[in-house]
């Protein structure tokens, strides 16, 4: 069963910058894709740009719990954290279990 992890961000403003992931992270993404572990990845801005959605969509809730151990993917985390923190940029990660 795949898992879905959403990230949605919305800023205050269009000045404000979205948190966007590092070379490392993506380098990370493009592994587990090219290994069959991430099915899709996303990152879509609203119509008024105001929120972003960064979607991935892992192989398996396993494939998930390896990628989320990474420690590139646990210092992307923090970033983010920070960044959106400094920013006041609110966020929520959603985590989806895709039955289909």
């Amino acid at each position: 069963m795949a898992h879905i992890r959403r990230l949605l961000q919305t800023r205050p403003n269009t000045d404000t910058n979205f948190f966007v992931p590092g070379t490392d992270l993506n380098n990370l993404v493009e592994t587990y894709k090219s290994s069959g572990k991430i099915l899709e990845y996303t990152s879509v801005n609203s119509k008024d740009g105001l929120t972003n959605t960064i979607l991935l969509k892992f192989n398996t809730v396993d494939d998930w719990n390896t990628f989320q151990l990474e420690t590139i993917a646990d210092t992307s985390a923090r970033e983010r954290y920070n960044h959106c923190s400094s920013n006041s940029i609110s966020w929520s990660v959603e985590n989806v279990e895709d039955n289909s």
